[in-house]
């Protein structure tokens, strides 16, 4: 029998999102999946929806890191993937991480994200995306659940860079890398008329989380990122010696993860999205404050 694997979602009024999450869910290849939904008490139809799935419910407040914690306590998988509602999955990704986890010395892995929408804005965010992947801006996704308790999960006393933070922890300890599978062309076209919602599947190239942030927008994302820079200091405390902190949170650090990405030449390719996504970074950069912070 498969290895069970542990699929975490935090929600908290997710009704827009979380059908979609546990239909691509449903739809994957790998069968041996256990889901467990932690909830900060919704009060729209958020566990309405969920209750049609065959998943498991915990109600369970405060923020993403103790809910994380909540989930993967009462999980019996041997290995483990968090997810925010808003994401969907590639129909083959759950078994394909599977299976370049048993067979690779890596017991940790990153993957890739194609961030959703046709504005302006979220063009930017996704062509920037492709540069963070597998440095100090991204964050590890799937692991052992072994390896994730000797470290002891997600760190409570932060939120929003609880992910940046396990990983880091994580990468000190154990081996990790980038998922890289290109795309089963005939299971997303067999599944057309789901994934036909969100995007153009020609885009597609390999097995990765499609993050539904189709109707979000600038003033919004900024409103999130000042939520999210609350726990800083605690963050601060624990990294601002360590190079990967400037990477994260200057200007000049994301310009210089850019450099060393694999991906560099596409600047060069997309001159226009390279504008684009400099003066959304700057923007936003100066709008939550971190520019007279820590450049």
């Amino acid at each position: 029998m498969s290895d069970v694997v542990s699929v975490i979602i935090t929600s908290r009024n997710e009704e827009k999102n979380i059908y979609n999450l546990l239909k691509s869910l449903k739809l994957q290849t790998y069968s041996n999946i256990e889901v467990t939904l932690v909830d900060n008490f919704s009060t729209d139809k958020t566990l309405e929806i969920s209750k049609q799935f065959n998943i498991n419910i915990i109600p369970h407040g405060k923020e993403r890191s103790e809910q994380r914690n909540i989930g993967f306590t009462n999980c019996n998988g041997k290995y483990g993937l968090y997810l925010d509602a808003d994401m969907i999955l590639t129909p083959n990704l759950i078994n394909s991480l599977v299976e370049t986890i048993q067979v690779s010395k890596e017991s940790g892995l990153y993957i890739k994200e194609k961030i959703l929408g046709k504005s302006l804005f979220n063009l930017s965010r996704d062509f920037e995306r492709q540069f963070y992947e597998e440095s100090s801006i991204d964050a590890i996704r799937f692991f052992s659940i072994e390896s994730f308790r000797k470290l002891g999960g997600f760190d409570e006393n932060i939120t929003g860079q609880e992910d940046w933070d396990f990983s880091q922890r994580y990468r000190e300890k154990y081996k990790t890398k980038i998922l890289e599978k290109f795309i089963d062309k005939k299971l997303i076209i067999e599944n057309k008329e789901f994934y036909n919602q969100f995007i153009d599947l020609r885009k597609i190239k390999s097995e990765c989380i499609l993050h539904n942030e189709i109707n979000l927008t600038l003033q919004q994302h900024i409103s999130k990122k000042k939520y999210y820079l609350k726990t800083l200091n605690v963050y601060k405390k624990k990294y601002e010696k360590n190079k990967s902190f400037k990477d994260q949170f200057t200007f000049g650090g994301r310009l210089r993860t850019i450099y060393n990405s694999n991906n560099f030449f596409q600047l060069f390719l997309k001159p226009h999205l390279t504008l684009l996504f400099i003066i959304f970074k700057i923007l936003i950069f100066f709008k939550i404050g971190l520019y007279k912070k820590y450049d």
